[in-house]
């Protein structure tokens, strides 16, 4: 049985994830699309933050995980370079640049 100090701890750690994830998404560009599985969404991706180069994924959306939490993140099926591959993103990472709905 859970002690009463865990359920606080827990409530506790929640509202600072809610807290962070607030100010990550008024501090990005870009707002995240509200999406499910089945939509196709494109992904760009920093490649690298020195340089300033970026990748594009672009795939369809079949897993979501924790959707209202800073550590949400999707896994989209695409293809590179002609094999087709599974790829998980974190939402609120900082190295995505921005995700669209196709």
């Amino acid at each position: 049985m859970p002690r009463p100090t865990q359920h606080i701890n827990k409530a506790l750690l929640n509202q600072i994830d809610s807290e962070e994830r607030k100010k990550i998404e008024k501090g990005r560009e870009y707002s995240v699309p509200n999406y499910r599985s089945g939509d196709v969404l494109s992904v760009t991706m920093f490649n690298s933050l020195s340089q300033g180069t970026f990748n594009t994924f672009t795939g369809v959306i079949f897993a979501n995980k924790m959707r209202n939490n800073l550590r949400s993140s999707f896994t989209m099926h695409t293809t590179i370079d002609s094999t087709p591959t599974s790829i998980a993103f974190k939402t609120f990472s900082p190295m995505v640049a921005k995700i669209d709905m196709v």
